[in-house]
């Protein structure tokens, strides 16, 4: 579960540099050209979007990276630890994303079958994130559901979920070797919208071209 993802780092700092005319904050030129690419690709996109994962560093680090995410236009960010939602409300106006009732959009898959936490089962109509998942559609929350794509299994995790989820957030160590068309292919059968987990330009690319339509967004 502890899987880095560094490209909301670099899209934020892009726009800093830009509005405030700063040639560097704290990135290298090499790290600055890869951001470049990655946000004019995004910027050729209509109905694409980027979340922000609330670093699980300490607060103080956090705390500047999530400011500067809203400066930047970011308002969405999926938080983990649950325990620091009402820090981040006091930093500005963000949409929740969070295993909690206090969320805006209540996450599924943080402490269950989604990050491995509990063992997923071969017959999916006993999953534990999928009967999490339908309860709290009951209660008419926005849900998002977070796998680690790690097997087919989990693969078909991710479709079954989308069933039931408004977001679905797919995260691996490497979309070389996860074959993100098929789930795509999947998932673009209903109403769910795609995240995918990404570190690189590559990575982006690759989620948001697929299969021509792509993933709706990024993390």
């Amino acid at each position: 579960m502890d899987i880095l993802f560094f490209f909301p780092l670099y899209f934020i700092n892009f726009f800093l540099c830009k509005k405030y005319m700063i040639k560097q904050l704290f990135i290298t030129n090499s790290l600055m050209n890869l951001l470049v690419k990655t946000i004019l690709l995004l910027f050729k996109m209509e109905d694409k979007f980027a979340w922000i994962l609330c670093p699980k560093d300490n607060w103080d680090s956090a705390k500047g990276m999530i400011t500067t995410s809203l400066e930047s236009g970011i308002d969405h960010i999926v938080v983990l630890d649950p325990k620091q939602n009402e820090n981040i409300r006091k930093l500005g106006l963000f949409k929740i994303i969070s295993p909690s009732d206090d969320s805006d959009i209540y996450l599924v898959g943080i402490g269950g079958e989604g990050d491995g936490t509990l063992t997923l089962d071969n017959d999916l109509s006993k999953s534990k994130d999928i009967e999490k998942a339908k309860k709290i559609k009951g209660n008419k929350k926005i849900i998002c559901g977070y796998i680690e794509i790690t097997d087919k299994l989990h693969e078909q995790l991710a479709v079954k979920l989308g069933d039931v989820c408004d977001y679905i957030i797919l995260v691996t160590k490497d979309w070389t070797v996860i074959p993100l068309e098929n789930i795509i292919a999947d998932l673009q059968k209903k109403e769910v919208k795609i995240i995918a987990a990404v570190k690189t330009e590559e990575d982006a690319k690759l989620a948001l071209e697929t299969l021509e339509v792509g993933t709706h967004g990024i993390i």
